[in-house]
């Protein structure tokens, strides 16, 4: 039946416990019939999955892309050798976050192989128009989309170009949008507002959570229907003269992080229950490509260190939830209607926080020193210790492939990711390096009189090119 129930996904919530999202089966149909016209597959496309099952992207990857007669090709989570992969399989189509699409990107040969595809689909966060721009796609159709769980993947998209601003686009069939102002009286093109939802996309609600389903489903105004619902997502936009949306961000504190939602309240609330921790804000700071959560603290005499702090936070969060860096300060700084001042929290210059560190602790060797300068640049700090551990300073899973990518085209090692959480330091890591066979030399200085060598990427990339 078509309000049948199709699954559960389970998605953060500011009152600190999960929420389960409730979509029916006409949710998912809806969305299947909307996806025909964007990403044009059928028969002999081939697409990657390598999204979470516990992500509604994999419902594109691989349940539209089946039902439609197209191949999949299951490959491990995360972005590392996407690139290669595409090339290996003959891939057309790719769903990815644009933080794991940066990331792919970085390793040799990859842009080309994003440029062979057919149709390169965006979403789970705020797509950079940087990121746009340093595609430059010809052939390849890029889509840009947006859409809550609670209203079934996707609700509006667009084809991205690399000469305008990237917007959400506009509303996908049978899905209504709304922009509308505090009183909920819809507003002209060019007035910011909050973004509503409406449709048969829209979610039965939260499992066992009948009061709060009550507070984001709200009754309708704009329908004939009866029991008509629009859903609030907390999202401010505005309508442009095309009919397009843009997006403006946030009205509460909930951002996207590397595809996942976060909502910092729920990490405060977190920070607030340990031990020794009498005040606690939390922001996003973006001092590269990557976006990290810095939480201040304001700490009791005698509280835990930041490290022990930061253990016990990451044990009762998921690890997208858990700040990259901990600053202790003396107090928090509040404007003058007794609100904790974000503003002067965000001109912290946390790239030259201090790195818990041995009272020994520089790089020693040129392999030491060349790592340390890739961990840094990895989490934008100004320095790293030889002895500092990668996750503690801040270091995902996502960040962790770059770097086991950065370290391959330096070193010309072929390490796995693995090797990097068993040794997370630069010393660490430094003694695993030396122990591969297949590892180069670092580089130096060759005599004039010789002719240039292929590097190991270089060599990779021609035998791929032959074969």
């Amino acid at each position: 039946l078509p309000d049948s129930l199709a699954y559960v996904l389970y998605t953060s919530g500011s009152t600190g416990t999960p929420k389960g999202v409730l979509s029916t089966q006409q949710n998912v149909v809806h969305c299947f019939d909307a996806f025909d016209s964007l990403y044009s597959t059928s028969p002999g496309h081939t697409w990657a999955a390598s999204g979470s099952l516990s992500f509604d992207i994999h419902q594109e990857e691989i349940l539209f892309s089946l039902s439609r007669g197209a191949r999949v090709i299951l490959r491990d989570v995360g972005p590392l050798g996407l690139g290669h992969d595409i090339r290996r399989h003959a891939v057309s189509h790719v769903v990815i976050t644009p933080s794991s699409l940066a990331t792919a990107l970085e390793e040799p040969g990859a842009l080309d192989s994003f440029r062979s595809l057919s149709v390169l689909v965006t979403g789970g966060e705020v797509l950079p128009d940087s990121l746009v721009q340093s595609l430059a796609l010809t052939s390849t159709r890029l889509v840009n989309t947006y859409g809550p769980t609670e209203a079934s993947i996707n609700v509006a998209a667009e084809i991205s170009l690399p000469h305008r601003p990237v917007r959400l686009g506009s509303p996908l069939p049978r899905c209504q949008l709304y922009v509308l102002d505090d009183s909920l009286q819809p507003l002209p093109p060019g007035v910011p507002g909050n973004l509503f939802i409406g449709g048969i996309c829209l979610a039965r609600g939260y499992h066992a959570l009948p009061h709060l389903t009550a507070e984001r489903f709200i009754p309708d105004a704009f329908s004939g229907s009866p029991g008509a619902r629009l859903y609030d997502t907390g999202d401010r936009a505005r309508w442009n003269d095309d009919g397009s949306l843009s997006f403006l961000g946030r009205s509460d504190f909930q951002l996207k992080l590397r595809g996942v939602r976060v909502e910092v309240e729920e990490i405060e609330a977190a920070l607030l229950r340990l031990s020794g921790v009498r005040q606690a804000a939390v922001l996003p700071f973006r001092p590269s490509r990557d976006t990290f959560l810095v939480a201040f603290l304001v700490l009791d005499d005698g509280a835990p260190p930041l490290a022990s702090l930061r253990d016990a936070l990451a044990s009762s969060l998921p690890e997208a939830l858990v700040p990259s860096r901990f600053l202790s300060l003396p107090s928090l700084p509040f404007t003058t209607s007794g609100k904790v001042d974000r503003t002067a929290l965000s001109s912290f210059d946390i790239s030259t926080a201090e790195v818990p560190s041995s009272s020994d602790a520089s790089p020693r060797g040129q392999a030491e020193t060349l790592l340390s300068q890739l961990f840094a640049d990895v989490l934008s700090l100004s320095h790293v210790p030889r002895d500092a551990d990668f996750f503690s300073l801040g270091g995902h899973s996502l960040s962790a492939t770059r770097l086991v990518s950065r370290i391959r085209l330096a070193f010309g090692v072929e390490l796995p990711l693995a090797a990097l959480f068993s040794s997370p330091t630069v010393a660490g890591l430094a003694l695993v390096l030396s122990q591969h066979h297949d590892a180069l030399p670092l580089p130096s200085p060759a005599p004039s009189s010789l002719p240039p060598l292929a590097s190991f990427a270089q060599e990779r990339l021609w035998f791929l090119h032959q074969l």
